[in-house]
């Protein structure tokens, strides 16, 4: 019997030992993840916010809470200011971001951050246990018992020729590279590629990730990037992903880099030249087993062209970075939707010389707003920008329209509906071709014309 009864004592003490690790851990995690959520709130209305306003978190580690604002800098008693407490079991060890301070402010376009870093939340008692809050320089914010930036890259290209001819005023289309995934599923938040430029203004850049192949389903899309902020000298130029793209273990995706205008349609416009560091293993092949180089892409605008593979036999790879994380993003946004137009045969098209846009919302009766696009462009027809209240049924929908690029061949597309504001269905046409339709919560459908769509 006094066997029996250590054997209890041992176990119950060990019970209780291990649930006291469990709430410690709980606390923490709970914590964490609430910090997060404030400051992925904060990135989010920056990026999606009609009125150019920019959101923040200022951390507190004196009274142990964090604060959400608005505005380009933290003040303190505003009395719009957000107070969060973290809970009394959980402290604000420390924080360290890039340049000092404790304030963390994201750019109105990219949802980049200067203020990247680390915020180490602990146990107010045991200071073993402990979460790190991690936002990098894309302004994702993640999880980690230790803040390290994930990556998949392959960076021994650094031959400095000209592979692809890209961006081409000929229509030699686009260059692009090929990986694979590890064990485990990731999410790509930017990616970093080995850049020159050899001619002072080259053009506006972009990439996208594919699935398939080069010219498969877009999965995610990058921001665009100036041409002539790329050096003349080799660096990596990071190109960031405001929605995180999922990528599933043990698989390989495509890395596209394109161009505005665009450098698969012959006399676009499109100006080089721009080079990407790679390396020809002709010898002892492959560089890089997860992928090959690949050139000339949608060459003359053929969109089912998937282009020239360099490999694997006598393989050419680009340098390429891809910084993940593991844990999902927040709950996708459809405040901010952008889409890359093109026909239902996959080829692109630019609402340039459109007459006009045609926003059709479900109601009782249904209510149809027109939009003549010249007298919402500028002179020289290469930018589009709409707003308005409009009153469907006594009901006021706030929607705003606008190019992120716009010529004859291309458009990119931005559509700004907040659920705050908007509660009607509405479907989104130009010229009687439907580019999106909303339903009454704001969940989006890409039409016919729509192309490639991307939560912003």
């Amino acid at each position: 019997m006094i066997i029996v009864i250590g054997a209890s004592a041992i176990f119950i003490a060990t019970s209780v030992g291990v649930y006291i690790s469990f709430l410690k851990r709980s606390y923490l995690d709970v914590a964490a993840r609430e910090m997060q959520s404030v400051i992925n709130l904060a990135r989010s209305q920056t990026i999606s916010s009609e009125e150019s306003q920019r959101f923040g978190v200022h951390i507190d580690d004196i009274n142990n809470e964090y604060i959400f604002f608005s505005g380009d800098s933290y003040i303190v008693g505003d009395p719009e200011n957000e107070i969060f407490a973290v809970h009394e079991r959980v402290s604000i060890s420390s924080l360290n971001f890039q340049g000092g301070g404790s304030d963390i402010i994201f750019d109105r376009l990219t949802g980049e951050t200067s203020a990247y870093g680390v915020v180490t939340l602990e146990d107010s008692v045991n200071s073993l246990f402990k979460r790190e809050i991690c936002i990098n320089r894309s302004g994702i914010v993640e999880i980690q018992q230790q803040c390290a930036e994930n990556l998949l890259f392959y960076d021994t290209g650094t031959t400095d020729l000209d592979l692809a001819s890209f961006p081409s005023n000929a229509g030699q289309g686009d260059p692009g590279q090929s990986f694979t995934t590890g064990s485990g599923d990731v999410y790509a938040g930017s990616v970093d590629l080995y850049l020159r430029k050899t001619t002072p203004d080259p053009s506006d850049i972009f990439l996208e990730i594919r699935e398939a192949s080069t010219v498969g389903d877009v999965i995610g899309r990058s921001w665009i990037l100036d041409g002539s902020s790329i050096g003349d000298s080799y660096g990596w130029i990071r190109f960031i992903f405001s929605d995180p793209v999922f990528l599933q273990s043990s698989t390989q995706y495509f890395l596209r880099l394109r161009s505005l205008p665009d450098s698969a349609i012959a006399l676009s416009g499109a100006a080089g030249t721009i080079y990407w560091g790679y390396e020809h293993s002709a010898s002892s092949p492959p560089g890089y087993a997860g992928g090959d180089a690949w050139r000339y892409i949608n060459e003359n605008n053929t969109p089912i062209y998937e282009g020239e593979k360099l490999g694997p036999v006598d393989q050419y790879d680009f340098s390429f970075k891809i910084v993940y994380g593991i844990d999902p993003p927040s709950a996708k946004d459809s405040r901010h939707m952008e889409f890359d137009l093109k026909d239902a045969s996959g080829f692109s098209w630019g609402i340039e010389g459109a007459a006009s846009s045609t926003l059709v919302f479900s109601d009782i009766p249904d209510v149809a707003m027109n939009i003549s696009i010249p007298d919402f462009s500028n002179a020289s027809s290469t930018v589009f920008d709409w707003e308005d209240d409009v009153d469907v049924n006594g009901n006021i929908e706030k929607i705003r329209i606008h190019t992120n690029y716009m010529d004859s061949n291309n458009t990119i597309l931005s559509v700004h509906r907040d659920g705050r504001f908007n509660d009607k269905a509405v479907t989104i046409y130009i010229d009687s071709k439907e580019i999106v339709s909303y339903t009454a919560i704001g969940d989006p459908t890409v039409g016919v014309h729509g192309g490639s769509m991307i939560y912003r």
